[in-house]
């Protein structure tokens, strides 16, 4: 994004820190706490749902949306923002448009783990432990539980989002006490995370997908279920509106799967899948490296000869960025998981640079 709002921040590394500072966590506990009625807007997987559902837990008021448009939040979502709206929380969204910026004044609180922006809007509250630290990795979850925690009562839905952004929760034993299947003992990195949250971490990020009105449907239920076995065994109302809209979006991602070609070149996993309505990129990606954790996963889709998609595993970026040098192609994103559009003619040279290193 450009113009004289937001622009990538290229600050040197400053002083380590383990999380949001003492002034962070203040200005951010006085947002939520001071709010009526506010519109939150969130990224579309399992970091971005659970934040919105942490902070409504708190608020208890407002509506959320989950912003299906890619790294940035489009001017199209300011319609959704009413008079009676007093804020707004925009939730691990990268970037935020111009177009958006344009339409509204009311205050916008934007808390972020992506890269971090230069803010000149009077309006926007930013928050984003990269500012502190530019090599850190924490997700918006984590920076909601850590900043809240003694108002967190569904701390089986800050797992799933920490987890599914590659954050490892230090509540663990809290949970195994209360829910002895939802996660395994001693996890001390998300790839080896095993129990029912796993599953979890799957529903969050496929009931986001599909029409509104049935996202809309299984997120307001989403609200309203106390415990994860409510979804999983289909215990309550709520419980089952979330496994059914689940069930529908699997039953087209176990299509997609059938169809996808995956090959393997030395050190590379390369995918190629065909979506029907839905695209499945996150998910083949997880899976993947689950199945590879020592290689370079490239899961990708094609559309008028470039292949649009992901690429995962350990220093990807950096990689993926030596590797695409004078070819057709963008990526941007997170160390290890990055979003990758390359021309489907240069493929096949990104491949061997990337098994080269």
């Amino acid at each position: 994004m450009g113009g004289p709002w937001l622009r990538q921040n290229q600050l040197v590394k400053q002083r380590r820190f383990t999380m949001l500072t003492d002034k962070q966590m203040k200005i951010l506990k006085e947002q939520v706490f001071f709010c009526n009625n506010p519109v939150y807007f969130f990224d579309n997987d399992a970091d971005g749902l659970a934040s919105f559902l942490l902070l409504h837990d708190i608020i208890k008021e407002g509506k959320g949306y989950s912003a299906r448009t890619g790294p940035e939040l489009s001017g199209d979502f300011s319609r959704l923002v009413s008079q009676e709206n007093d804020k707004i929380f925009v939730l691990d969204k990268a970037m935020i448009s111009e177009a958006f910026l344009y339409n509204i004044k009311k205050t916008i609180v934007w808390i972020d783990h992506h890269m971090p922006q230069i803010i000149n809007m009077k309006n926007i509250i930013y928050i984003n432990p990269r500012q502190n630290d530019y090599d850190i990795y924490y997700s918006t979850t984590s920076c909601i539980y850590d900043t809240c925690k003694p108002e967190i009562k569904r701390k089986w839905v800050a797992a799933v989002g920490m987890l599914g952004d590659w954050c490892v929760p230090d509540f663990q034993d809290e949970l195994i006490k209360e829910y002895p299947n939802y996660i395994s003992k001693g996890v001390t990195t998300p790839e080896v995370t095993k129990g029912d949250v796993r599953l979890m971490i799957r529903i969050f990020s496929m009931i986001q997908k599909g029409d509104s009105s049935s996202i809309r449907r299984a997120i307001d239920s989403l609200i309203l279920v106390k415990n994860p076995y409510e979804i999983l065994e289909q215990s309550s109302k709520p419980g089952k509106e979330v496994w059914r809209k689940y069930i529908q979006v699997n039953e087209e991602f176990k299509k997609v799967i059938e169809t996808a070609e995956t090959k393997i070149y030395d050190n590379v996993v390369v995918c190629i899948f065909h979506p029907i309505r839905n695209s499945f990129t996150k998910e083949i990606a997880q899976d993947l490296v689950l199945e590879h954790p020592d290689k370079i996963v490239l899961v990708l889709r094609e559309k008028d000869g470039v292949l649009m998609g992901s690429i995962r595993g350990k220093n990807s970026l950096a990689i993926g960025e030596k590797a695409i040098k004078g070819l057709k192609a963008s990526i941007g994103g997170h160390e290890d998981a990055a979003g990758l559009n390359i021309s489907s003619e240069d493929l096949k040279i990104f491949i061997e640079r990337l098994k080269n290193g």
